[in-house]
């Protein structure tokens, strides 16, 4: 059986190489995250899944993992799949982060549901980057105002208008969609999909590049997918 609806999070990025948070920084990929991309068209093309209309979060990592998915296929860039504002930790580097904040919160902050991160301060070295980037993209979409942070339901709660609004309606059209975009938007949108409750969403992972695939119904309820297992096992 073939998905309807596949989620893939960006290859690696420099960021993801370095160990630092990124969120509303425009990082680029890697050659690694290139070949990443490469390996996951190959895995999606094998399962026969075409999709129809392509959704992308507007930063680079995400455009150009969409473009080695499918070359020369028109995206939609959509500002509500953005990762997570990481506020204060936004370029941090997470071991040196670990080591300040300590186990549990670190766990808290990065697989919780409702915990955030310090809010950011005009001192953070990225901030410029930060703010040239939500200027470009998000500025006047679903916020006019530079957040503090985010936490994972903040994220969800600008992820929701889309999959009410824009994904529900294609999946009920019978339209096959393709959504590339970051580790915590697609965590929220899966928790929308399955309806996970917040307690369990920390068990919830993308690695980067490792496509899932959903076959959801006409009343939009998922009856198969590949969350946890790798896609080629379940959709060959």
């Amino acid at each position: 059986m073939q998905p309807n609806l596949v989620i893939i999070r960006h290859g690696q990025s420099k960021f993801n190489l370095e160990d630092r948070f990124a969120g509303w920084i425009d990082t680029d990929l890697t050659e690694e995250g290139e070949r990443q991309a490469k390996a996951a068209a190959e895995t999606i093309t094998k399962s026969g899944f075409n999709p129809d209309v392509i959704f992308t979060s507007p930063f680079t990592r995400a455009k150009r993992t969409a473009q080695f998915l499918f070359p020369g296929r028109e995206l939609k860039e959509d500002a509500r799949l953005v990762e997570r504002f990481y506020g204060g930790l936004s370029g941090k580097n997470k071991e040196d982060t670990l080591k300040e904040i300590g186990d549990d919160m670190f766990l808290k902050i990065r697989r919780g549901y409702d915990t955030a991160p310090p809010p950011i301060t005009k001192d953070n070295r990225e901030h410029a980057s930060i703010m040239e980037a939500f200027n470009k993209w998000i500025k006047g979409t679903f916020t006019h105002e530079l957040p503090e942070t985010e936490s994972l339901q903040h994220v969800e709660a600008r992820v929701k208008p889309f999959y009410e609004t824009v994904l529900k309606p294609l999946l009920r059209e019978g339209k096959k969609v393709l959504i590339v975009a970051h580790g915590n938007s697609l965590r929220a949108l899966i928790k929308l999909l399955k309806d996970i409750p917040p307690e369990a969403i920390a068990h919830v992972e993308l690695e980067t590049a490792q496509p899932a695939g959903f076959v959801v119904d006409k009343n939009v309820k998922v009856t198969l997918d590949s969350v946890g297992k790798p896609f080629a096992e379940v959709f060959s």
